[in-house]
């Protein structure tokens, strides 16, 4: 039967065969020269002398491993190679341990280096980490659910483009106007009494654009929904979608009431409760603001969580700073909401004191400062929104590369 061995270095225990006693063999885990007893034989494996460190050592203080019980021969669990005539568990082939002239040019396999298994975990922000390729008919599906992914993505990317111009271009023509722009001042084409062409050409600057990015976002969101369940942000994007369409039709309803009212000479307004277009009126603008925000919310933590699904760090990171962004407005509204609401009389008092005198001293420049900080919110929250969404694009096309797709 197979000899036990123990090494006095290591503390492996390894299995030669039962016809190596008295011979001599390495340990492969510590070069160790072992000593097989059971038998006169003589050494396949001349002695060598061990190196003493060069500092100081105490014998004493050196770490031991602790003994563990072993199973039968060839189940060491705790040892993954073994010596040339050494068998065990870890299912390499190795040279038998002979007395013949060949034994010691024996050539001897060893286990080549695997690489690290990609760690699968549950927690959708867990630590980004290397990606596992897929493969076979997972790899194809994934491929293409990632495109539909990253094909909707590029729609919301251009929704946010329309709404950026949605508010650059009105407050542009009101700064053109500002610095003697004349727009054209005659009628309409709608032939409304007191609108002008100007008018018109102002309200298209924002109404034309803001129809855009709601269509495309909507169709973008809808899109992205085909993100594979192992994106970990499927089921965001899906509710951030459905609030989207939600605040679409909201808005949609309140646009139609009011062109009902154009088609019929009026000047467009919000109509009575009384009337039921009145309260249709007021529910969409309720739905659309109520909505709106918290789509884009669910659209930001989809887009976190999809950055762990793909162990990207770059869309992670963009997805958890607007988050903190969104929590930072969210808190200064807060704070406004409340000083305003409880201290009016005090903060109308330092406006008057403070604010307008410098504000006056602008003279014809202060119609800027509203149409300037407009723009200026405008292209920071855009370029938070556009870093996002390219991140996320930018990390599925790396995960097409890798797989192949």
């Amino acid at each position: 039967m197979p000899i036990k061995v123990t090494c006095s270095k290591c503390q492996g225990v390894l299995h030669a065969p039962d016809d190596a006693g008295g011979k001599r063999g390495k340990c492969p885990t510590c070069g160790n020269v072992l000593s097989i007893p059971g038998g006169s034989g003589g050494s396949m494996i001349p002695p060598e002398p061990e190196t003493p460190p060069a500092g100081p050592s105490n014998s004493s203080q050196q770490m031991r491993m602790p003994s563990s019980t072993f199973g039968a021969p060839g189940e060491d669990s705790r040892k993954a190679s073994f010596a040339p005539g050494l068998t065990g568990g870890s299912g390499y082939a190795t040279a038998p341990l002979s007395g013949g002239p060949d034994a010691r040019n024996a050539p001897v396999s060893r286990p080549s280096p695997t690489p690290p298994e990609v760690r699968k975990s549950g927690d959708p922000f867990s630590k980004s980490g290397p990606r596992a390729p897929a493969a076979g008919a997972d790899a194809e599906w994934g491929s293409l659910a990632w495109r539909r992914t990253r094909r909707g993505l590029w729609f919301v990317q251009a929704g946010y483009f329309f709404a950026l111009v949605a508010v650059v271009l009105p407050a542009g023509l009101t700064v053109a106007m500002k610095a003697g722009v004349k727009l054209p001042a005659k009628p309409g084409l709608l032939k409304l009494a007191d609108v002008t062409l100007a008018d018109e050409l102002r309200a298209a600057a924002f109404l034309v654009p803001a129809a855009l990015a709601f269509a495309s976002i909507a169709l973008g969101r809808l899109g992205a929904t085909n993100a594979p369940r192992t994106s970990y942000a499927r089921g965001l994007l899906r509710v951030s979608a459905l609030a989207t369409l939600m605040s679409l039709i909201g808005a949609t309803a309140v646009a139609a009431i009011v062109g009902l009212q154009v088609s019929g000479g009026d000047f467009p307004s919000l109509l009575p409760p009384e009337e039921s277009r009145g309260v249709a009126q007021r529910v969409g603008i309720a739905v659309a603001a109520v909505l709106a925000p918290v789509a884009e919310l669910w659209f930001v933590i989809a887009l976190g969580r999809m950055g762990a699904g793909l162990r990207d760090d770059r869309l992670a990171g963009r997805g958890t700073r607007a988050l903190v962004y969104a929590g930072l407005l969210f808190v200064v509204a807060g704070l406004a909401t409340y000083t305003v609401s409880y201290y009016h009389a005090e903060i109308d008092r330092l406006v008057a004191e403070q604010f307008q005198p410098k504000l006056t001293s602008l003279g014809d420049k202060r119609g800027f400062v509203v149409p300037g900080a407009a723009i200026l919110a405008a292209l920071s929250a855009w370029l938070v929104y556009v870093r996002l969404v390219g991140a996320a694009r930018r990390a599925i096309h790396d995960w097409l590369d890798v797989n192949r797709g």
